[in-house]
């Protein structure tokens, strides 16, 4: 097929970008300048180019990703039809993880957190590790962090299928994905604690529900763990700050024009909203547990302990192209309810500083955070 048959096809799945971002349609006229270009150089390529001329969509996905790049923006992530489909499950919770991390370094993808006890440890993966292939597909110097961690998630009772180089040997490595823990409750005496590690859709309702069972008439205060929280939805983030706040505003999103649009909440009463509260925050605290902890600190409503926060301070949104691949870039930032402070870069700093020593085996974070609250009993 020549490229002339081809560059329809680019054009429009290049055109709602280079013409109009989210909010228009693909209706840019053929004889637009830029997309001139871009068939241009298609053209030139197949007609001339030496060598094996990629598929058109492959080209199509190039370009996208070269506009990306060139937004500066950090969070941009461009997401591949398979990629796409799996970040879908885990905005829902009806994903299912392996237990593990990593970050993208000089184009490769290496591990950097192992779950103790999980799938990936089970199937024998390590720190270090740089993982090559995710159930066939190939990760590429252009393939984000946010790309490569969709891919690892998956359907649950799926099983990830893993091509890992461990120093010069190559291994082929099966892994089990396994549900979420969404949750995580437990009581020391009259002190409660909840932690949760992202924001789904389905997690304000999980909270709620969590919230109703774990605070009774002896419980004295509550501890709030977002050490670990990776973010998620910022309108769950709103409907979690609903469940700890009274009547005003959760935070603000500040958007490109400059305007304030406020996230409320509401007075209805929930269970949480007068209990005295602690956050845990740490480095791994990111994104919307940061916009929780900000709000909770900025309107008094509770302590932050721990280690100052990642610092993202946007709120990204997510959209389908409409074959099944999507691009998320950054639509606004957030900010605090009453100083309306923008975090980003920054983080949110603890109210009072406690980190863990590696050595000692004890999670001292969480033990000053339960004599704190026993401090404040009458």
């Amino acid at each position: 097929m020549s490229w002339s048959k081809r560059l329809p096809w680019l054009v429009l799945m290049v055109a709602a970008f280079a013409g109009g971002w989210l909010a228009r349609t693909v209706t840019q006229p053929a004889a637009d300048p830029a997309l001139t270009l871009i068939g241009r150089a298609g053209q030139i390529i197949s007609e001339e180019y030496y060598g094996e001329v990629p598929a058109p969509r492959q080209l199509a996905y190039a370009a996208i990703r070269g506009m990306l790049a060139e937004l500066g923006d950090k969070y941009a992530t461009f997401f591949e039809p398979t990629a796409a489909a799996r970040e879908g499950l885990g905005a829902n919770g009806n994903d299912a993880v392996i237990g593990l991390r990593g970050e993208v370094r000089d184009g490769l993808f290496v591990v950097t957190d192992v779950l103790p006890d999980g799938p990936a440890a089970r199937a024998g993966l390590q720190m270090g590790d740089v993982i090559q292939t995710i159930d066939g597909w190939t990760i590429s110097r252009g393939s984000s962090s946010s790309e490569i961690h969709a891919m690892i998630r998956g359907a649950v009772g799926s099983t990830a299928h893993l091509t890992v180089r461990r120093g010069d040997t190559v291994l082929s490595l099966e892994a089990e994905r396994e549900p979420f823990q969404e949750v995580t409750t437990q009581r020391f005496g009259e002190i409660a604690y909840l932690r949760f590690d992202r924001f789904t859709s389905q997690t304000p309702q999980q909270i709620d529900a969590s919230l109703t069972q774990l605070l009774t008439n002896t419980t004295t205060g509550l501890i709030l763990d977002l050490r670990y929280n990776g973010g998620g939805l910022m309108n769950s983030a709103r409907e979690i700050l609903d469940l700890f706040l009274d009547k005003g505003v959760a935070f603000y999103a500040r958007t490109r024009q400059g305007d304030l649009l406020p996230y409320l909440t509401r007075a209805d009463g929930d269970i949480a909203e007068t209990i005295p509260l602690v956050v845990l925050i740490s480095p791994h605290t990111y994104s919307a547990p940061e916009t929780v902890a900000a709000a909770i600190a900025d309107r008094g409503r509770g302590e932050l302990i721990g280690e100052r926060t990642h610092g993202k301070g946007s709120i990204n949104t997510t959209a389908n192209l409409g074959d099944g691949s999507a691009i998320r870039i950054t639509v606004a930032q957030w900010l605090s309810p009453v100083q309306q402070r923008s975090f980003e870069g920054i983080g949110v700093a603890p109210d009072i500083a406690v980190t863990n020593s590696p050595d000692d085996g004890q999670d001292t974070v969480l033990l000053y955070a339960i004599d704190y609250l026993r401090d404040m009993q009458p």
